[in-house]
């Protein structure tokens, strides 16, 4: 028999071996890991350079100390971001594989948790390693290239516990009739609200890329986390509304590029060598270094006016309607991009059968869930790394204490 078998080894895996071993280096601690190596999907985090944690995520002082005393160094950005000094994800995993070893903690790769038992006091694994604490840190279901395909929901359905159906978030969003394909990688920078019956549920400033299905960018994955729907209605009860000049900023602009575009229009037609020319295609002209020429055309579609409108039937009285029309655009979500292209899963074991403090089953003493496979979700910039890295010290503290006293 073994003390500590811990299934996962992502972040919350090894920081909760990390810590049983600070505390109780006694204590044989085994972390079964189905892939070729730990920290896998670790490795791919924040697109290589790893974005491991917030100031403003809950327990940021226990995490920065447990980061620092693993020999990772970080540093903060003035918007909070926690990145590692050299912004290499793979530093980061390398770094805890090492400290791992050096603590003596045994890594069982290849092996796949199929089934656990309770039996009398003790963890019965695959039918035949036994442990006295079992942690279930296997992660969710984002990233399945990673192998993090949702087993742990299984195995903690099994023991007992709710689970609350996992969804992809902090993903992009498909639009319904996207057919404005010119609009692919545009970017713009705006607010982003999300309506819901008429009712605003989120809103948030931010880059927005458009996408040839859909949105993407930061605001939209966070977006992302408030699409909870009925299966009978989808999402569509949901619109998604782009203030691309929340600053206000564009008015006299506007008007005074109207009145800009109708003189130019009338001197082109007194210019008799310039009567063949092309209709003036003021879709284009007129927002010329406030919007990308694409995005001038939608603007103008969802104004209702047509993109090959001449100068000469520019009228003042367009400016409010397209003012109106790049303050609200609006689109209709079809989708929402699935577990391949999610960064994080929303769902999970409930929270409120796991405690906040230790990250112990409420239902079964010595089984602790951490990580991503609670019903946890943060939005973008560390927060569910943090989480993860959270979860798994508390827990790995608890057990310490506990195999200490008994």
């Amino acid at each position: 028999m073994i003390d500590v078998a811990i299934a996962g080894g992502g972040p919350s895996g090894m920081a909760a071996a990390l810590e049983i071993k600070k505390r109780a280096p006694e204590l044989k601690v085994v972390i079964l890991e189905k892939n070729e190596a730990v920290g896998r999907k670790l490795r791919a985090t924040g697109n290589g350079r790893c974005n491991i944690a917030n100031t403003e995520s809950e327990g940021y002082a226990l995490v920065s100390d447990f980061l620092m005393r693993e020999g990772i160094a970080f540093r903060v950005y003035e918007n909070g971001l926690v990145y590692p000094f050299s912004e290499s994800a793979a530093d980061v995993t390398d770094r805890l594989e090492e400290r791992l070893k050096e603590s003596g903690v045994m890594v069982k790769t290849g092996y796949e948790v199929k089934t656990v038992e309770r039996v009398q006091k003790c963890f019965v694994i695959n039918g035949r390693l036994e442990s006295r604490y079992l942690v279930l840190a296997l992660g969710g279901k984002a990233g399945p290239a990673f192998g993090t395909i949702g087993d742990g929901y299984r195995l903690a359905r099994k023991l007992g516990h709710s689970v609350i159906t996992p969804v992809p978030i902090l993903t992009p969003v498909e639009i319904d009739g996207f057919e404005v394909k010119g609009l692919n990688g545009i970017r713009a920078r705006g607010k982003v609200s999300l309506i819901r019956k008429g009712e605003t549920v989120y809103c948030e400033s931010g880059e927005i890329q458009f996408t040839k299905y859909g949105l993407s960018g930061i605001c939209i994955f966070n977006m992302t986390r408030h699409m909870r729907y009925d299966k009978e209605e989808g999402l569509s009860c949901f619109r998604i509304r782009i203030d691309l000049d929340p600053e206000r900023m564009l008015d006299a602009f506007v008007k005074d590029e109207i009145r800009r575009v109708r003189e130019n229009g009338e001197a082109i037609k007194a210019d008799e060598e310039r009567k063949t020319a092309k209709p003036y295609e003021a879709a284009e002209a007129l927002l010329r270094t406030a919007f990308r020429p694409a995005l001038s055309r939608e603007i103008m579609r969802q104004a209702g006016i047509p993109e090959d409108i001449t100068a000469e039937d520019l009228y003042d009285e367009a400016s409010e309607s397209i003012v109106s029309s790049f303050r609200a655009l609006e689109f209709t979500p079809s989708g929402i991009k699935g577990w391949k292209d999610a960064q994080c899963t929303m769902g999970g074991v409930s929270l409120e059968e796991v405690d906040a403090d230790t990250s112990e089953s409420r239902l079964i003493d010595g089984l602790y869930i951490t990580g991503e496979l609670l019903d946890y979700d943060g939005p973008c910039g560390g927060y569910n790394l943090a989480n993860a890295w959270l979860t798994g010290i508390k827990a790995g503290k608890a057990i310490a204490d506990d195999a200490l006293q008994n």
